[in-house]
């Protein structure tokens, strides 16, 4: 007999984290693809904010780049442990970056999503892509 996802009591709590954590990767892909999208336009308020700090327009320009190309492939089964390992660190930037302000809540905000990527990633590590290749 051949054990399937949905066998088993160990399997089913297995299939229940996947798909908990796929439906976190939705999430998480609407987060960034939307907040990543205005960072193109220059009437938008990321442009103040990435002034403030003193960021040149290009890199506010970059991050957008990052933030929706990962958020797209945050729900790809394949890039999933990638994406969600690059938008942690660009998460770590913006830490970094309200923590300038003293804007203690919105890091504590910014590391709920690290530690939510963190986990999204973890789940779906045996499918990223690359992945048959390190366990030969």
């Amino acid at each position: 007999m051949t054990a399937t996802l949905l066998s088993g009591p160990r399997a089913t709590v297995r299939t229940v984290r996947l798909c908990t954590s796929w439906c976190l990767a939705i999430w998480f892909a609407h987060l960034y693809i939307t907040m990543g999208w205005p960072k193109f336009r220059q009437d938008s308020f990321w442009t103040a904010l990435f002034e403030h700090w003193g960021y040149p327009p290009s890199f506010r320009i970059l991050i957008g780049v990052i933030e929706v190309t990962a958020g797209v492939l945050i729900v790809a089964p394949w890039f999933t442990t990638w994406a969600a390992l690059t938008l942690i660190l660009i998460m770590l930037g913006a830490a970094g970056s309200l923590a300038t302000d003293l804007r203690w809540h919105d890091v504590a905000t910014v590391g709920t999503s690290i530690a939510g990527l963190m986990w999204v990633g973890w789940e779906w590590r045996g499918y990223r892509l690359g992945a048959n290749k390190a366990r030969k």
